[in-house]
C-alpha cells in the first residue's frame, strides 16, 4: 500500500491504473450499493481531486510509461542486430540498412505526384 494511502484508497487507485473509469474504480473498492449513480460520480470525482490519490496515480502512469517505451535506440539496437547475425537473410538485413537509413535521413527526399481537382467555393457579397 502507498505511504498515506487507506485500503480503500489504494484499491480504487489500482482500479484506475488497471483503466476502470473513476466511477467503476469507485465501485470496486467502496460499499456502493446504496448509492445513486451521481453520487458515485461525486465521491469518485472528489478522491481524484486528493493529491495524495492523483500524485499516486501520476507516478503510476509514469512508471508504466517508462517501461513500455520504445526508443530509438532500442530500435536501431534491434536492428544492427539482424545486421550483425552471421544466421540472419540477406534480404533481411538488407531491409534493416534500409529502416536504419531511413531513420537517419540518409535516403533523398521522396517526390509524390498528387492528381486531382480541387473545388473552392467562395461567397461574394454584393455591394450596393
Amino acid at each position: 500500500m502507498a505511504e498515506g494511502l487507506t485500503a480503500k484508497q489504494e484499491a480504487f487507485v489500482q482500479a484506475v491504473i488497471s483503466g476502470k473509469t473513476n466511477s467503476d474504480a469507485y465501485r470496486l473498492a467502496y460499499d456502493t450499493d446504496n448509492m445513486k449513480p451521481s453520487s458515485v460520480h461525486e465521491k469518485a470525482a472528489e478522491l481524484m481531486r486528493n493529491v495524495k490519490i492523483s500524485s499516486r496515480i501520476a507516478a503510476y502512469k509514469e512508471e508504466l510509461a517508462k517501461s513500455y517505451l520504445w526508443t530509438r535506440e532500442d530500435s536501431v539496437r534491434e536492428l544492427t542486430g539482424v545486421i550483425a547475425d552471421p544466421s540472419a537473410r540477406c534480404s533481411d538485413k538488407t531491409a534493416a540498412v534500409k529502416v536504419l537509413n531511413e531513420m537517419h535521413g540518409f535516403n533523398a527526399p521522396i517526390k509524390h505526384d498528387i492528381n486531382g481537382t480541387i473545388t473552392h467555393e467562395m461567397a461574394i457579397e454584393m455591394l450596393k
